[in-house]
């Protein structure tokens, strides 16, 4: 928030900085205000409509599992806090994860560390850090990778081309490219065959 701004419960009063007085005067005649405030005030109002409207179209990238699904939601609302995004502690995500299906002591393998293999959360210290990343965002991370991955194998021709790759290992890469932790059991198994198959 800009520091030119003074506040009081039913005020603010702020610098225009380009635009003077005269010219919003002309400006809230033309669109049929009757006043500068007026105009101001339905100015701010529908950027704020737009910018509230910004943020909840934006879609979260989600787990595929369902009950995965679940637990990163939760793990969303547990995350939030009026001043901000705090981290959760892995104790307060047991008790508010388990479930008859899922009980306490399998809340971190069977959940948690699902998530963190798929990139949505990360753990440190005994901290959870939910990741809020949207549909574009993971997009635009892949088409990036992409492109890097791309320059490189043009650059080195003794990288494997795409076509040659096994499907483990193109899931792999898919990881990869999106800025997502591989899951341990994927990598273990392409790693295994690069190490007896060369």
């Amino acid at each position: 928030m800009s520091k030119q701004i003074q506040e009081s419960d039913s005020r603010i009063s702020f610098t225009t900085g380009d635009v003077g007085p005269s010219e919003m005067d002309e400006a809230a005649d033309a669109l049929g205000f009757d006043s500068r405030a007026a105009f101001i005030r339905e100015a701010v109002s529908e950027l704020a409509a737009q910018a509230e409207t910004t943020t909840t179209d934006a879609t979260l990238h989600q787990p595929d599992n369902d009950e995965l699904q679940e637990a990163y939601d939760r793990l969303l609302d547990l995350s939030d806090h009026p001043r901000g995004v705090r981290p959760v502690s892995v104790d307060e995500a047991r008790d508010q994860l388990w479930t008859q299906r899922c009980p306490k002591t399998a809340v971190k393998d069977r959940l948690l560390r699902p998530l963190a293999e798929g990139g949505f959360i990360s753990v440190n210290g005994g901290q959870i850090r939910v990741r809020r990343r949207t549909e574009e965002q993971v997009e635009q991370a892949e088409q990036e990778a992409d492109t890097a991955l791309d320059r490189v194998e043009r650059a080195s021709p003794a990288l494997p081309s795409s076509e040659s790759l096994t499907t483990e290992q193109k899931q792999m890469r898919k990881y990869q490219r999106a800025g997502l932790d591989v899951p341990f059991r994927l990598g273990a198994w392409v790693a295994s065959r690069v190490v007896w198959t060369a």
